[in-house]
């Protein structure tokens, strides 16, 4: 029984070691490519982009798709989307959509929707890929230290050990300044798109899965300590 444990936890170690270096080979071509585009943006840091976003859907329908789209989509400065007239268009005040456009073609409703010209400098841009290309390398080191735990339990007699306690808690605390620099790159990319002032996007899950993982420490900690009491006694 105890073989086949310890075959179950070598064997998970195995799978968990392959999947994390394609996981640190894929980031590492990520933060390339991030890089290639900071230097990109960085040499027209002087210009001003404007990007127009047009978006037309083809739905077909026996009546008209708006009104049930209406229960479930709901557009600034516009009541009832089922109002639109065919053929019309209707300005809102979306801060995402400037305009709705609906037409009639068959059976099909086309609406065209599309969104006020967004203009953004390349140095908010540059900042964004910066931040990214920090969390990129977080994620790194982050994996690194999961990959040294996944090769301690690919080799280990038992998960309780000290060596897997403490690679464990090295990988627990790469996990903090990754979820911040999450919540800094996402929180970045918002105010690049879509915000005009930068606020810091707290993300619970992550925090909570840093959490957990503290715990799961503590759990293993105790479990060390039951099975060196247990040693002693026998």
């Amino acid at each position: 029984m105890e073989n086949k444990f310890k075959s179950k936890i070598n064997g998970i170690g195995l799978v968990g070691y392959i999947i994390t270096i394609i996981l640190i080979v894929a980031t590492i071509c990520a933060m390339v490519a991030d890089g290639i585009g900071i230097v990109a943006a960085s040499s027209v840091a002087s210009e001003n982009v404007e990007v127009q976003i047009n978006s037309d859907i083809a739905v077909t329908s026996s009546s008209n798709i708006l009104s049930k789209l209406d229960k479930f989509v709901g557009v600034d400065g516009i009541d009832d989307l089922s109002e639109i007239e065919e053929d019309a268009t209707v300005e809102t005040e979306d801060s995402d959509i400037s305009s709705i456009t609906l037409q009639k073609d068959g059976d099909a409703y086309i609406l065209n929707v599309q969104q006020d010209a967004v203009t953004f400098t390349a140095g908010k841009l540059i900042a964004a890929l910066v931040v990214s290309f920090i969390y990129l390398a977080s994620i790194v080191v982050m994996l690194y230290m999961l990959k040294a735990l996944m090769k301690a339990f690919r080799a280990c007699d038992t998960p309780f050990s000290a060596d897997i306690i403490k690679k464990m808690e090295r990988f627990a605390y790469s996990l903090i300044p990754y979820a911040a620099l999450s919540m800094l790159s996402e929180s970045f990319w918002n105010y690049f798109m879509v915000n005009d002032s930068f606020d810091f996007d707290l993300n619970i899950t992550k925090v909570f899965i840093v959490v957990f993982v503290f715990i799961l420490c503590m759990i293993f900690k105790y479990g060390a300590e039951l099975q060196r009491e247990s040693d002693e006694t026998l």
